[in-house]
């Protein structure tokens, strides 16, 4: 849109051609075009501002033809500003509603980031529309005076008791969602439940027992429950829209598994160190370990996929890679932490051969930069936050599953079945003469590797 000069606009919008971007200016303030360059502009304009600011009553600004519209067009309102001709010698009397050195205290903070509300400014000018205060900064700021009340005791209290009562309502409101939710949750999970346990257990017993079945899990969604009594793996967890949890029923494997069934005790000190003390134990919903045999494994649903399928897969672990439960056992009998016990027997047998770590689509990977994976374990997943909750999306996890935990090493970097593989074999006595390798490894040197490995992935 064209303009000439002399016709009233309103500031509508800010774009990149202001004459001082410091200046916040109100949107929807009047102004009157002063100067036109070329067609499309940018177009000059007079603008109204506080005595103090410069020390001129009004500013003029640079603006594209985008930065504003012909006065009252259009349904932005604006805001009555008096307008000070170029002509004018003396500026007409204005109102003073504040004095230098009074205290004042802000209700509205709308579109300013240097102050807050609630908190009390010492005015340093006014006029009748902007007051200018000083921020806990020390800074000038200039703002709508109507945003403004002196700062008297009686204000100050009624503030804090008006703030005081609207924070106390929204905790309750809070308290509510959350138990209301809580409420559906434990609603829906039981539903799953009976799924599993009445349709998905009628099938399975009609399975011959064989050693290897995988997993047995139902995805709840807000009206049906999908059970999956005995696929291959855990892919099919992510559903389509509107999952709101996942359960998993590891009692099956002590069912279908005769040699797991062996090692139960075993298995169920498995069971607690993944869900309870492990870097994944926040995708679990917290529960002893007899519940989650009786009722199912919950899933923390508020949690991305990108975690819960390394959840999955760890928890699954110690049933479908029973024998790495001996050399854990072992570990944990002599009085080390979960993480270096369930570290050491997933990259050394049972037979004490170094067989190191995964691919991508395990919950380790030979891969893993080092350092990354110690911080995984003090501190859980870190590189999934800008991932959405299970319950709020649609997602897959494109297969990627130990990559979300710790990113690949990169040249010059350690990964971590190097770092295990030189502290675990390079360190024996090598048996065909001195650089000789070996993938044996001694109970010593594993005994040895476990104690310097306790500070590097555990919190103290």
């Amino acid at each position: 849109m064209n303009y000439k000069i002399g016709d009233e606009v309103i500031i509508a919008r800010k774009d990149n051609t202001w004459a001082s971007p410091q200046m916040d200016i109100l949107l929807g303030t009047k102004a009157i075009i002063r100067k036109c360059i070329g067609e499309s502009g940018p177009y000059f304009c007079h603008l109204n501002f506080p005595e103090d600011y410069e020390g001129n009553k009004y500013q003029e600004y640079s603006f594209t033809g985008e930065g504003f519209d012909i006065a009252n067009d259009g349904d932005v309102k604006p805001v009555p500003v008096e307008i000070i001709p170029d002509e004018a010698k003396e500026p007409a009397q204005m109102k003073i509603k504040y004095k230098n050195g009074d205290k004042v205290i802000c209700f509205d903070v709308t579109g300013k980031r240097d102050i807050v509300e609630g908190g009390i400014y010492l005015v340093k000018g006014c006029t009748e529309k902007c007051v200018t205060i000083i921020n806990e900064a020390g800074n000038s700021v200039n703002y709508v005076v109507g945003r403004f009340k002196k700062a008297t005791p009686a204000i100050i209290k009624a503030y804090k008791d008006k703030a005081a009562k609207d924070l106390a309502t929204k905790i309750e409101a809070e308290k509510k969602a959350k138990k209301d939710e809580a409420e559906a949750f434990n609603k829906r999970t039981e539903i799953a439940r009976k799924a599993m346990y009445m349709e998905a257990r009628e099938h399975l017993k009609k399975i011959a027992p064989i050693d290897g079945r995988v997993s047995c899990y139902a995805i709840v969604y807000k009206d049906n429950v999908d059970y999956n009594p005995n696929p291959h793996c855990h892919a099919s967890i992510a559903g389509n829209e509107g999952r709101v949890a996942l359960i998993d029923d590891i009692a099956y494997h002590l069912v279908h598994n005769p040699k797991l069934k062996e090692k139960e005790e075993q298995y169920r000190d498995w069971i607690n160190y993944v869900m309870n003390e492990g870097p994944r134990s926040n995708c679990f919903i917290r529960q002893g370990v007899e519940a989650a045999l009786q009722n199912g494994v919950v899933y923390n649903s508020d949690r991305p996929i990108e975690e819960i399928i390394g959840a999955c897969n760890q928890l699954r672990e110690g049933s479908e890679y029973h024998e790495r439960l001996h050399l854990f056992t072992i570990l944990r009998k002599k009085g080390f932490s979960g993480n270096v016990c369930y570290l050491l027997s997933y990259c050394v047998s049972s037979d004490m051969k170094f067989v190191g770590f995964d691919n991508i689509h395990k919950s380790m990977h030979d891969s893993m930069e080092v350092e990354q994976t110690f911080k995984f374990f003090r501190e859980g997943y870190f590189l999934t936050k800008d991932k959405k909750a299970y319950n709020k999306s649609s997602n897959g996890y494109n297969f990627t599953i130990a990559a979300w935990a710790a990113s690949y090493a990169k040249p010059g970097e350690t990964s971590i079945n190097t770092f295990f593989k030189e502290r675990l074999t390079n360190s024996l006595i090598k048996p065909a003469g001195f650089g000789a390798k070996s993938e044996a490894v001694t109970m010593e040197a594993l005994l040895t590797f476990a104690t310097v490995l306790e500070p590097l992935v555990n919190k103290f």
